[in-house]
């Protein structure tokens, strides 16, 4: 009696793994399917919408922003990187802010364009601070042509992969000032 109970014991935790390892496993497809690289912003303080949505609208007035940056000047396939931004707060109190940005980088036989809608809202937490909380939705293209690689195998020579998926991100942004 207790071997049988030991059996059905046995068959059922059985079962529970294979689901457990069915699921990890799932969440690691989905999870590491979706890993590009992100374009490289050594200016990050005048890239700050493309990095935090919660900065569209902190400045008062009608932004814009153009940035172009090169790396490895002269070698085929150098990364390349172009942004340009647009915000500006919007509502009669000042707390809402609304932006575009979109960013077209080049690395390798790769380009990854994106084009993101931007909004934040603030909270004023006392009378010289605000709490700025801001989400960002758009679009994510992969291009990706390996007749550009200078070393091609045989079945890659004519492969030319194109992807689009759709991107939503939520950030916070504090400003303090030093004391």
């Amino acid at each position: 009696m207790k071997i049988i109970k030991y059996i059905k014991m046995q068959k059922t935790t059985s079962v529970h793994y294979k689901k457990l390892y069915f699921f990890v496993i799932v969440l690691v497809a989905i999870f590491s399917g979706n890993a590009q690289q992100d374009p490289q912003y050594t200016q990050y303080m005048y890239n700050t919408q493309v990095i935090n949505p919660a900065y569209v609208g902190s400045k008062d007035a009608l932004s814009f922003g153009l940035l172009y940056r090169t790396q490895w000047v002269g070698l085929e396939g150098a990364p390349q990187t172009g942004t340009f931004t647009i915000d500006s707060p919007i509502g009669s109190l000042d707390k809402m802010g609304l932006g575009l940005t979109i960013v077209r980088d080049e690395l390798g036989p790769s380009i990854s364009s994106n084009i993101t809608a931007d909004y934040s809202y603030s909270i004023n937490t006392s009378l010289t601070s605000q709490l700025s909380f801001g989400i960002k939705a758009g679009v994510d293209i992969l291009d990706v042509d390996f007749s550009r690689l200078s070393y091609k195998l045989s079945s890659f020579i004519n492969l030319v992969v194109h992807s689009c998926c759709m991107r939503f991100q939520q950030w916070a942004f504090f400003p303090f000032t030093a004391f």
